[in-house]
């Protein structure tokens, strides 16, 4: 009897642990991918900022121009390319390449600044375990791949867009102004 008692209590033990470390695991990825995009988001501001020949090409709805002082592409689990947008009033409708392994809803990160929109579309990961989206990562042998559909989200500002350059914080690169 006591040894039962043994037993159980350590295979209590032993769910608590994973539990608890699948919790702490999430919340530290939730955390560290927070960070990530406010210190890109930061990175981006300030290359735009010291380039004014690039910020006014891509004032003019020019998309595809970078300025010289970005060279990388944010890299991370989730991260969504922009493709386009298109302004309307207070509002700005972006056009994005979703990934195909994330089924969860996408969300944005945008930060305005004098002249100047930059934007990050990325998966609107919880820090909640999920055993489904684990489940499909596991399963999946050909790993995360961006599909060729395309996706929209409207974002509401508090003012026009006007003539400000939008960009895509992931690659740094200005948006194409769609009619």
């Amino acid at each position: 009897m006591l040894k039962k008692f043994f037993f159980f209590g350590f295979l209590m033990f032993l769910v608590l642990l994973i539990v608890g470390g699948w919790f702490g695991y999430q919340a530290y990825i939730h955390g560290t991918n927070t960070v990530a995009i406010q210190q890109r988001q930061l990175q981006v501001i300030a290359a735009w900022q010291t380039d004014p020949a690039a910020m006014k090409l891509a004032a003019k709805g020019k998309g595809g121009v970078t300025p010289s002082g970005i060279n990388d592409t944010m890299r991370s689990n989730g991260v969504a390319t922009v493709d386009s947008f298109r302004a309307g009033g207070k509002r700005l409708t972006i056009t994005y390449t979703p990934i195909t392994c994330n089924n969860q809803p996408y969300t944005y990160d945008i930060k305005r600044s004098p002249g100047l929109i930059t934007l990050l579309i990325y998966v609107d990961a919880s820090w909640w375990p999920d055993p489904v989206g684990l489940w499909n990562r596991v399963s999946s042998s050909g790993g995360c791949a961006a599909e060729s559909r395309q996706a929209t989200l409207t974002i509401s500002l508090d003012s026009g867009v006007g003539a400000d350059a939008v960009v895509d914080a992931a690659s740094g690169t200005s948006l194409a102004r769609q009619p």
